[in-house]
């Protein structure tokens, strides 16, 4: 039935087979830019601004396979360490390793699968805060009628934007909390709301009520926070947090942020930084095999090198350097 607005107008039974046009498009062109023998600079230039921006489209409604993904990484891999096709090299280090930042020894390439779920968390971060429009209320209808989108089920026969909406939502949750205004939507203890992660709630509360929100912690006269009240629910260390807190003077209704920048919107950028953190921690899956260890390369980009190193000529070498375990004699 071919495409719509790009993406498959049938996705069939088989999402590997619906989205296999990304992965023959990124072989044509790899096999166009194997011709031209180009230097490992030319390499880098050409994966970071073409051929990582091949599947993006895609990737900001639908989370991709993970056979999809594999693939993908293996092919830009084989680009990256191979001059030519007919002769293949050894792989150094693994893709998850070059996924790192240069700081961090890596090379800056973008990793699949943690730019798929940022992409994902801005559409999980649209509906969570812009619950009056069409899509939020169509969702909420039919997959979560009583609660609330944080802590939506994924429900009976889910659909694969759905699927793929609460996998971004797996990101949203590593840095929401809510900007306190008139208190009233917020529950102490159940809620994030204190400005200190990863958990941003109260460390410890000796809350009377079981259902008390912030509300309760604010004076309804002066529109401040309720010292007596907060000094003797909270622990020293919250307690602090909590009172450097700014209250609007007028009744405003909370709403939830993002915590991370500083206009408490989400953007992809950070929460591709999020991802990767949970990925090295082991919280999306299993960890790389391979670790790129940090400061053995990022020191060198700040050193007065020769030419040849500094255009990229040796980089194999000094990154088989930094591994204790390759077959080198040892």
């Amino acid at each position: 039935m071919g495409n719509y607005l790009g993406l498959p107008a049938d996705l069939g039974s088989s999402k590997v087979q619906a989205l296999s046009y990304i992965k023959e498009r990124l072989e044509q062109r790899i096999q166009a830019w194997q011709a031209r023998f180009l230097s490992l600079a030319g390499k880098e230039t050409l994966i970071k601004s073409v051929a990582l921006a091949i599947p993006s489209y895609v990737m900001q409604t639908l989370k991709l396979p993970t056979t999809l993904i594999l693939n993908f990484h293996s092919t830009l891999a084989n680009f990256w360490w191979h001059n030519c096709p007919m002769y293949l090299k050894n792989h150094w280090l693994p893709w998850e390793a070059l996924s790192e930042k240069k700081k961090d020894g890596g090379l800056g390439f973008h990793d699949i699968h943690c730019l798929n779920l940022a992409f994902l968390g801005k559409q999980a971060w649209r509906v969570a805060t812009n619950q009056t429009s069409l899509v939020s209320r169509l969702l909420k209808a039919k997959y979560f009628p009583h609660c609330d989108f944080l802590n939506a089920n994924l429900g009976r026969r889910p659909s694969w934007i759905w699927i793929s909406i609460l996998e971004g939502r797996m990101i949203l949750k590593a840095g929401p909390r809510w900007r306190i205004g008139d208190g009233k939507s917020v529950h102490i203890n159940r809620d994030p709301w204190v400005p200190h992660p990863p958990s941003y709630r109260p460390i410890s509360t000796t809350d009377p009520t079981s259902h008390a929100m912030v509300s309760f912690l604010i004076n309804s006269t002066s529109k401040e926070s309720d010292f007596q009240k907060i000094n003797s629910l909270f622990d020293p260390d919250d307690v602090q947090r909590i009172i450097e807190i700014p209250l609007p003077i007028f009744d405003y209704p909370d709403a939830l942020i993002w915590h991370f920048p500083n206009n408490g919107s989400y953007s992809v950028k950070t929460g591709y930084e999020v991802a990767l953190h949970l990925k090295r921690n082991g919280q999306l899956g299993k960890r790389p095999r391979g670790e790129c260890r940090k400061g053995v390369l990022g020191p060198l980009y700040g050193m007065s090198l020769p030419l040849k190193i500094d255009k990229g000529e040796h980089l194999p070498g000094l990154l088989g350097a930094s591994e204790d375990n390759l077959a080198l004699g040892n």
